[in-house]
């Protein structure tokens, strides 16, 4: 049956979502390139990449450390719409205008949030666009009705405005022929993190409660924001 909150309601989203990514693979194969290198240079090995990016880099081992936090929530997201349906008994309506609201935030602050970090600082932009996602978190512990899961939605968008900053810095802290070293170095990390999170949430939800999780994830960005703020800003450019 199509439609609710059940297997068979679900199912066909995973179809449409197939659907997406058979269009855009198309498009990429029809219409992207691979950028011309002007310049070629003899890759780094593996070790030797990783030995120089931890060497040459900017205060490397602070971003990968904050770098990790910002994306905890991403890895544990699993837990905000059934926190909203389990806790708070949000209907499949509310739980779609819940993830409407948080890519309509996106999709009217992405450029405005490029343009202020650009002007007031990156470093700015990321500490007051974490400091909203994590009001979101909060409204969504202590939501008293539909519409306040909905705002609690839209105001997590800032969640990802935040990742999109924080990508900006990249190129800066390390030579840019070490890039593939460093985005290996993120990936492996972010990996680590990809794995052990949702754990962490389950025992979190069993051990001490389902709102817990959603301190957890609060006490995490305060601690992303502490340590970006060890961070010169003449290095995040702002």
């Amino acid at each position: 049956r199509f439609g609710g909150i059940s297997v068979e309601g679900i199912r066909p989203l995973f179809w449409l979502g197939d659907a997406g990514l058979f269009i855009a693979t198309l498009i990429i194969l029809r219409f992207f390139v691979d950028p011309i290198r002007h310049e070629e240079k003899e890759p780094p090995q593996l070790l030797e990449g990783l030995r120089r990016v931890l060497e040459e880099g900017v205060m490397v081992k602070r971003w990968i450390a904050q770098s990790v936090l910002s994306v905890l929530p991403v890895f544990m997201s699993i837990y905000v719409p059934l926190y909203a349906r389990e806790v708070k008994g949000a209907s499949q309506y509310t739980l779609g205008l819940m993830d409407s609201a948080y890519w309509l935030l996106i999709f009217l602050l992405a450029i405005p949030t490029g343009l202020a970090a650009d002007r007031i600082g990156k470093k700015k932009v990321i500490n007051l666009l974490t400091a909203i996602y994590c009001v979101s978190l909060l409204l969504l512990v202590y939501a008293p009705s539909d519409a306040v899961l909905i705002a609690s939605g839209l105001l997590s968008g800032c969640l990802w405005l935040t990742l999109v900053t924080q990508v900006s810095i990249w190129g800066d802290l390390i030579p840019m022929e070490l890039f593939g070293s460093w985005s290996g170095l993120m990936g492996l990390f972010r990996g680590l993190a990809n794995i052990f999170s949702p754990i962490l949430g389950g025992l979190l939800w069993n051990s001490f409660g389902p709102e817990y999780v959603m301190y957890f994830l609060v006490a995490t960005q305060v601690a992303r924001v502490l340590i970006l703020a060890t961070i010169p800003s003449s290095v995040t450019r702002g």
